[in-house]
């Protein structure tokens, strides 16, 4: 199995717990996520989203590979490969 890829996946408040196959647990929280999305509408955007009472309500699998991420703000465009994930929880 791939150090990138999680064995679990989890919220807890406002983060999101990664524990991955080679045994290191990360931890990103809401904010630090949405900022952090690289799809089309938030790569083109002239200001950071408002961080005011985020929080992520819904983690969607893709394959084998990645996860999308819903906020409370209504955004779940961004797709998050675990490759990135590992990244940012560094």
């Amino acid at each position: 199995m791939s150090e990138n890829v999680p064995s679990e996946i989890r919220l807890a408040e406002k983060r999101l717990i990664l524990r991955w196959s080679d045994g290191v647990e990360g931890s990103l929280d809401s904010r630090r996520l949405r900022e952090a999305c690289r799809c089309a509408e938030c790569l083109s955007r002239s200001k950071e989203p408002s961080s005011t009472g985020l929080s992520i309500v819904e983690i969607r699998l893709l394959g084998s590979h990645a996860v999308t991420i819903g906020f409370s703000d209504g955004h779940m465009r961004g797709i998050f490969p675990f490759t990135y994930l590992r990244e940012l929880a560094q």
